[in-house]
């Protein structure tokens, strides 16, 4: 029965707030403009930060979890460029060692890039990225064809002109007709297609579907062999990386020549640098993001608990009758702090529609993806509801502290 009387009540109080906004409609509006304000802001910052969250995570799973890169150059460069420009190249012979040493990898393999034009007939495709693997790359990089075939070892070993298509690539030159043993030109050289590998997506907004696989030494034979190696060294899992980093450091210290306690003068990368480094760029953006919103709550808090004052003075007779009728303290505090929560969760409500609109608008005209999470819609509800109980108690407090008989006697 209690119950019953509370839901009555609540649903009464609720009424009466819709009918106090309807009233003041301009004033209901622009009390609720710094809670749209914040809600927005968190709701179209999360979204896009979630959505780039997703993409660079499932790009950066490309490099593979359990995979290290050993280069010359870190990929995150937070000292001077010319101290890693300077370092001297891995060179083949270095990288060839390395791979005759080393015990723990699953498979390893040697890679450079270049890049040319490819030709087919009269369809050109400029500036494609070369990436010349020795024939374990397969493994590696889970480079099998979806159609056609890998080079051989031996292909690999005497630098043969054969050449595998990304997907894109194929699709631009030959628009998807069958490409195996067809010649294309790569640049002024003659190459034989012998496959086209699998859909690939992107990678850090590098297209990785208009590539193409040559042999290792090809590449060097045709394109110059004064390139620094890249060194790939699989894992059997996630687990055994550091073992497997341990090793490749130790021994390539010493191929190098590198004397104890002297720092390395090669890097040795993996994805979790990448996302390392994207967490703590979106971490400062999220802070930034929290602080804006925190004061445009704040602000809209303040503009709520004001209007509500102002209402508790204008509706104080009208306190007074609902006493003097027999209306309990409590029932006064309900009907101004539903008043305030329903203001307040108005203006979340229509927050959370312009932010989502605004990250949709964003995703559609540039590249940034947007994804909105559920706990993101709750999080900007929650807080707007808080913030209207929050700012509400006080003029609810003392419109229930009101005095039926100096009330009535309010003009």
């Amino acid at each position: 029965m209690q119950v019953t009387r509370f839901l009555i009540e609540i649903r009464e109080s609720i009424a009466a707030a819709f009918r106090a906004l309807r009233a003041n409609l301009l004033r209901s509006i622009l009390t609720t403009l710094g809670i749209v304000v914040g809600v927005t802001a968190v709701i179209a910052i999360v979204s896009l930060l979630h959505g780039l969250d997703r993409t660079v995570k499932r790009e950066v799973a490309g490099l593979g979890t359990n995979v290290l890169y050993v280069g010359k150059y870190p990929w995150i460069q937070m000292d001077d460029f010319w101290k890693f420009r300077n370092r001297k190249d891995i060179t083949l012979e270095q990288g060839q060692r390395l791979l005759d040493l080393v015990t723990l990898p699953a498979a390893a393999s040697l890679q450079v890039s270049a890049s040319s034009t490819v030709k087919w007939r009269e369809r050109t495709a400029r500036s494609v990225s070369l990436d010349g693997h020795t024939s374990e790359g397969r493994l590696v990089h889970d480079l099998d064809p979806e159609f056609g075939r890998f080079y051989t070892s031996l292909e690999a070993r005497d630098g043969s002109n054969v050449i595998i298509l990304g997907n894109g690539l194929w699709r631009d030159l030959f628009e998807e007709r069958d490409p195996l043993g067809q010649r294309v030109r790569v640049g002024r050289h003659v190459f034989t297609v012998i496959g086209v590998l699998p859909e690939q997506g992107t990678m850090m907004g590098m297209d990785q579907n208009a590539s193409a696989v040559i042999p290792l030494q090809t590449l060097l034979k045709l394109f110059g062999t004064r390139r620094s190696m890249v060194i790939t060294l699989r894992s059997p899992d996630a687990e055994s990386l550091a073992l497997v980093e341990d090793e490749a450091r130790g021994l390539l210290r010493r191929i190098r020549g590198i004397p104890f306690g002297a720092e390395d003068d090669f890097a040795i990368n993996r994805q979790e640098m990448l996302l390392d480094l994207f967490r703590s760029l979106t971490a400062a953006l999220f802070a930034v993001m929290i602080g804006v919103a925190s004061l445009s709550l704040l602000v809209g808090g303040i503009g709520i608990m004001n209007i509500m004052l102002v209402s508790v003075t204008e509706r104080t007779r009208e306190i007074g009758i609902r006493k003097s009728v027999g209306a309990k303290r409590r029932d006064i505090m309900w009907q101004f702090l539903v008043e305030s929560v329903v203001v307040s969760g108005l203006g979340g409500a229509i927050g959370m529609g312009l932010g989502l609109a605004i990250a949709l608008v964003v995703s559609s005209v540039t590249s940034l993806p947007a994804a909105a999470p559920i706990w993101a819609v709750l999080l900007g509800l929650g807080f707007s509801t808080s913030v209207g109980l929050f700012f509400g108690i006080y003029p609810a407090a003392k419109a229930a502290g009101l005095d039926p008989i100096e009330a009535l006697r309010f003009e």
